[in-house]
């Protein structure tokens, strides 16, 4: 007899977060976890970061965090890892910024964390992870132990309430954990020290998976991947570090595999998509599959026009024309290579979060996700980008989640990007209205989701009207040009 309990809490309209606890008749440590996904932009204390500050408070024992992004907020992560600190728990820290911070340490933010008690690392690839795991023992196998949390978003302000982002977070997930464990583990072991404060204590975490646990049981429905295999590791001068495996590709060909296997439908939310694999999974699948029903929403950023499609591709041409081995000929065609229009093209449904004329992070609400759901039912979603950046420079990770255990979530993934789907668009008919006959319009505007030709058609109007809008000083510093003057 197996009970399920789920609770979901909703705000304007979106689903914010679902518990969904399963507990079996053969007792409480066979088969109980708890996961919740929490969706951005939302609320700051109904955000992934004060989930993740109130699970902080409830450690006992120890915090691995491995972090591209983090900055001090006023939900207050950052109190809370010092009074955890303070009661003995043990907390590491892999973090991005401590690679930069190193060269002038004084007052830097990783100084910070070692001020604190953290001890803080880093490595010579991009750390780009964004998760946490917190109290993993092996006896950790009660709902309030062995916590993970992971999914696309940096714990940072802007992550939290302006960009679009998922963060699960999973409770008693004890093989889940472990994975995560063994990752934090071989990262920190082969990182290298940020020396700041002396830590002389180095201590590793990873779970034991055995018939003795009741908890450690093989599971059929989630796997776990990351770019880390596609890294050796190696003693470089500087210390240990990682160097790239070319043409393994790990999470990108999980990522393909999950796209071949769709039979209905398949909903990407990404921030980006220049990855050839992807891609041209996703070219076969339309022309294999044309009932298969695929969606694609994607970062503002990401649009290409026809134009600047028709270069890229001469470019390309180009470079594998001048390429004398099969490595420099592979990177013509992935290397920072927008493969939005040839989908397009293609007559797969994509649509842009479009909020500017021209892109800026400094006033980008950005679709930051990294997810597909396939079939309505299966979920992949993670740090990963879509691009070969992602698969080759930098440490990411993706979860593929399915199965009875995991149906709540996938229909809460389906329903945010249904709402993202349709995002805004009661707005394009008054801006292009106020564009054609305003005295001054904005080229930075209230997030609409738009398809290609729509928003190859608003570009268009913009350029029509606002003839300063190629300028060189509109171009150089489109975080100083908001509006446009007629």
């Amino acid at each position: 007899m197996t009970y399920h309990i789920n609770y979901i809490k909703r705000i304007s309209g979106l689903v914010l977060s679902t518990w969904f606890l399963v507990i079996s008749s053969a007792g409480i440590g066979q088969e109980l976890g708890q996961h919740k996904v929490v969706f951005s932009p939302a609320e700051l204390d109904e955000s992934h970061l004060a989930k993740a500050k109130d699970w902080i408070d409830q450690a006992e024992t120890s915090i691995d965090i491995a972090m591209y992004s983090m900055r001090p907020t006023r939900i207050g992560i950052l109190d809370s890892l010092e009074a955890a600190v303070l009661q003995g728990v043990k907390v590491r820290m892999i973090l991005e910024k401590a690679s930069k911070d190193r060269k002038n340490p004084e007052g830097s933010f990783s100084s910070r964390m070692e001020d604190l008690g953290i001890d803080v690392r880093y490595i010579n690839k991009i750390m780009h992870h964004k998760f946490a795991i917190i109290d993993a023992t092996e006896e950790s196998f009660l709902p309030t132990k062995n916590r993970l949390i992971s999914g696309s978003a940096n714990w940072t302000s802007s992550a939290a309430q302006r960009f679009d982002e998922n963060t699960l977070f999973f409770s008693g997930h004890y093989e889940l954990s472990n994975r995560f464990s063994q990752e934090f583990d071989s990262l920190w072991n082969h990182s290298r020290d940020f020396v700041w404060q002396d830590f002389s204590e180095s201590i590793s975490r990873i779970l034991p998976i055995s018939e003795e646990n009741p908890t450690a049981v093989d599971q059929n429905d989630f796997d776990v991947f990351f770019t880390s295999a596609n890294f050796q590791k190696v003693d470089l001068r500087a210390g240990p570090g990682f160097r790239t495996i070319y043409g393994v590709n790990t999470v990108s060909r999980a990522i393909v595999a999950a796209i071949e296997s769709a039979k209905t439908s398949i909903k990407v939310a990404s921030g980006h998509l220049r990855s050839k694999l992807i891609a041209e999974a996703l070219l076969r699948k339309k022309q294999e599959a044309p009932g298969v029903d695929i969606q694609v929403i994607l970062d503002n950023q990401e649009f290409i026009s026809a134009y600047y499609d028709a270069e890229q591709k001469r470019e390309i041409i180009t470079c594998e024309r001048e390429a004398r081995t099969d490595r420099q000929r592979q990177k013509c065609t992935e290397t920072g290579i927008y493969y939005s229009y040839d989908l397009v093209r293609a007559g797969i449904d994509v649509r842009f979060k479009a909020y500017a004329y021209r892109w800026h992070y400094s006033y980008a609400p950005q679709m930051h996700h990294k997810y597909m759901v396939i079939d309505q039912k299966v979920v992949l979603t993670g740090s990963f980008n879509y691009s070969d950046n992602a698969e080759n420079n930098t440490m990411e990770n993706l979860m593929v989640l399915r199965g009875d255990r995991f149906e709540q979530l996938a229909d809460d993934f389906i329903e945010n990007h249904e709402t993202m789907w349709s995002s805004g668009r009661n707005l394009i008919e008054g801006l292009n209205e106020q564009i054609s006959s305003a005295d001054s319009f904005p080229i930075v505007f209230e997030p609409m989701a738009l398809s290609w030709q729509e928003l190859s058609d608003l570009k268009k109007l913009i350029r029509e009207n606002c003839s300063a809008i190629n300028s060189h000083d509109f171009r150089r510093k489109p975080e100083a040009h908001r509006v446009c003057y007629r």
